[in-house]
């Protein structure tokens, strides 16, 4: 180890005099996972999630992300694609874990998610997420994916109109 990054593993590696060798025997070491769809403000639960989203407080909400944080980096995951949440809860908790204020995982959030008018991303109560036509997807999309994929949104969104 050098601070936090493994330099070596096997009987090859270096070891650096004082260190403390811990033999595992002979396992598959596997690196940090990472999940690429996720939303960490809720429970794994989609029926729960439904539930929590019309009965808990936003507060309630930031702390639960704290806790299925903590489980999805305690299971292996090193690494998140946050696919949007309500009222910036992801935002702040990936803020928290670079910040080291609770364990979790490096977060990459969409902040926004972009979605079909109707569809998932635009049903959640209180979401920041809304879809509201061509001109907010585009500028949306432009901001997080490359502009072919928002000209093919927009492109699309014209088409359902005519």
């Amino acid at each position: 180890m050098l601070g936090e990054k493994i330099r070596g593993v096997g009987a090859k590696a270096e070891i650096p005099d004082g260190a403390e060798v811990i033999d595992l025997g002979n396992p598959t070491i596997l690196p940090g996972f990472m999940d690429a769809h996720l939303t960490m403000p809720f429970d794994f639960d989609f029926r729960q999630q439904q539930m929590d989203g019309l009965t808990k407080t936003v507060a309630e909400q930031a702390i639960d992300a704290t806790v299925n944080a903590r489980v999805t980096l305690m299971t292996g995951f090193t690494t998140v694609r946050d696919v949007g949440g309500p009222d910036f809860i992801d935002i702040g908790l990936r803020n928290a874990i670079a910040a080291r204020k609770v364990p979790g995982p490096r977060m990459l959030v969409a902040t926004n998610a972009i979605g079909a008018t109707e569809a998932i991303a635009t049903m959640r109560p209180g979401s920041n997420s809304d879809c509201l036509g061509v001109k907010r997807a585009f500028r949306t999309a432009s901001r997080m994916v490359p502009i072919r994929f928002a000209w093919r949104c927009a492109s699309t969104l014209n088409m359902a109109r005519t």
